[in-house]
């Protein structure tokens, strides 16, 4: 008897037990997915899980690593071609794609992708499918391609995009469960638009977001054909729920947010003078993301504003004229400009020296500086706003400088605008890393424009470039309290966001991802926990930190 009681206590101590360890692991899930995804809606897109393009993280994020000196490298496999997108990651996968594989050396120009899925744990292929378009694109070029748009997914369905005219859902297998076409804008009469399609698709709920033009032969009454709008697909289907009703400028990368009155909402640009797009009123909308209706409008003064349309549920920033003009973004009604020329700050470094000097109270243009932000490279995180300069080239500075020009600047900078103060704050940056370990100033370091066959896939000597020049380069993003920017030769620097002081003190690293002169890329990179995915016109890299 005694012994048949032990038995019963034991097996009501086990079922006790398994009750307990179920129930922890279960609200432990419940914890983490609360700490993962803090709206209600979990996706996995590049703009993260509060569609703003920076998140916080449990683990401690990666901050330096090298290709060259196989620092920090977990593995890295070659790409079969260039493309232009970042990577998504569901579970063990990752999405991104590619152009066209190129095998000759004529063929610089292409309309179809490669949707790739890889293994994030091995670095190996999964599978890949075709997706063809419409409008052709240059191969590597220092703006958008084909492949430009990332993939987005819901963890059971993945999402790609051929800007060239194609959606395409796929289940996670590669199963296609349907595809939908359109033409995007090549020409308007006698004007021939350059291959820029910068835009990222969002994914909310139940809907999938893309630009298009309004096709001309089926034109609504309340849209101008030709015009670009943001489209709201059902994400299951592909049927049209909806159209804006406010027009976008194709060169504008849109961002999804949230108001004080806890609407979601689009905030889309018209982009002013840049190429003659015909988009108009120039200036800001937002968008309620439900059915397409314009929240507010607001018309601002414009020109090629290359810029993420970032906001809070406070304010957003439009720039112009070397000055930020800061909104309401529940109104679009103007709070306030920030001069990004007068008396601020600079951190720059003196190579006779060997260190930082800091300057405060400055006028660039008593220095001939002048400031434009470099294209897509800002990003609003809390009450700070971040951005790199754009630079006048070397070869033209003395002959600016000669004709009474200004030149731009500052020299290689990463820039912070205190937008509660008004302090804007400059720090001068390397921009490579010798043989010697040493940093490299002011040099242009170019990039590298063969793919992984060796084969020069650039039409556009632009392409060549660095990245502080006039190109696309990747959005920046940001975890926890590092900032991220990649440029186009391929170097990513990181930042600490929580330095008092913007100065040598916050810039942390500067890392590469391949040789010098041989390295392109125009993608994020996607941060998750203790690793990083990241690539190039080459290759696919996992960083991982010792």
């Amino acid at each position: 008897m005694k012994e048949k009681h032990s038995v019963i206590y034991k097996r009501k101590t086990f079922f006790s037990s398994t009750i307990k360890i179920i129930l922890i692991c279960f609200c432990y899930s419940l914890i983490s997915c609360k700490e993962l995804n803090s709206i209600d809606n979990p996706t996995f897109q590049p703009a993260g899980v509060n569609y703003k393009w920076w998140f916080n993280q449990k683990e401690k994020e990666v901050t330096k690593w090298s290709v060259r000196r196989d620092e920090n490298i977990l593995w890295k496999v070659p790409l079969e071609e260039t493309g232009q997108n970042g990577i998504t990651r569901v579970g063990d996968l990752l999405f991104f794609s590619i152009m066209k594989p190129v095998y000759d050396t004529i063929t610089k120009r292409g309309t179809d992708i490669l949707a790739l899925c890889y293994n994030a744990i091995t670095g190996e292929k999964v599978w890949q499918k075709e997706i063809t378009g419409i409008i052709e694109s240059l191969y590597m070029y220092g703006f958008s391609n084909s492949s430009s748009p990332t993939p987005v997914s819901d963890g059971k369905k993945v999402w790609f995009i051929n800007a060239s005219g194609k959606v395409v859902c796929f289940d996670l297998k590669g199963n296609i469960i349907w595809e939908r076409s359109w033409t995007p804008i090549a020409k308007l009469g006698d004007i021939i638009f350059p291959f820029n399609k910068q835009y990222e698709p969002i994914l909310h709920k139940n809907i999938l977001i893309n630009v298009e033009p309004e096709p001309p032969h089926t034109a609504r009454e309340d849209h101008n054909p030709n015009w670009h709008y943001l489209v709201g697909l059902d994400k299951d289907t592909g049927e049209v729920l909806w159209k804006s009703n406010a027009a976008i400028g194709h060169y504008s990368t849109p961002i999804m947010g949230k108001t004080k009155n806890k609407k979601y909402g689009v905030m889309v640009a018209r982009v002013g003078s840049a190429h003659q797009v015909p988009e108009k009123p120039y200036g800001y909308s937002l968008v309620d993301i439900e059915n397409g209706f314009t929240i507010w409008d607001s018309e601002l003064p414009a020109k090629d504003f290359f810029y993420n349309s970032t906001w809070n549920e406070d304010q957003t920033v439009w720039i112009y004229d070397e000055k930020l003009y800061v909104l309401d973004s529940n109104t679009g009604e103007k709070i306030k400009e920030i001069s990004l020329t007068k008396n601020v700050t600079i951190s720059m470094y003196n190579e006779d020296k060997k260190k930082y000097s800091k300057q405060i109270n400055v006028d660039l243009n008593d220095q001939n500086i002048e400031v434009v932000p470099n294209f897509y490279s800002n990003l609003m995180k809390g009450e700070f706003y971040y951005f790199l300069t754009i630079q006048t080239h070397p070869d033209y500075i003395k002959k600016r400088l000669a004709n009474g020009q200004k030149v731009r600047g500052p020299f290689y900078s990463a820039a912070r605008v205190n937008l509660k103060s008004n302090l804007v704050e400059y720090l001068e940056v390397p921009v490579d890393v010798g043989n010697d370990g040493q940093f490299v100033w002011r040099t242009l370091i170019p990039s590298g424009t063969k793919n992984s066959r060796g084969i020069d896939v650039a039409e556009d000597r632009r392409g060549k470039l660095n990245g502080w020049f006039r190109c696309f380069n990747a959005n920046p993003v940001a975890v926890n309290s590092t900032l991220y920017f990649t440029l186009e030769n391929g170097m990513t620097y990181t930042f600490d966001t929580s330095s008092f002081d913007w100065d040598e003190n916050a810039f942390i690293s500067l890392n590469d991802m391949g040789l010098s002169g041989t390295t392109r890329t125009l993608s994020h990179p996607l941060v998750i926990g203790n690793k990083i995915y990241h690539r190039t016109a080459k290759a696919l890299f996992c960083i991982q930190e010792d």
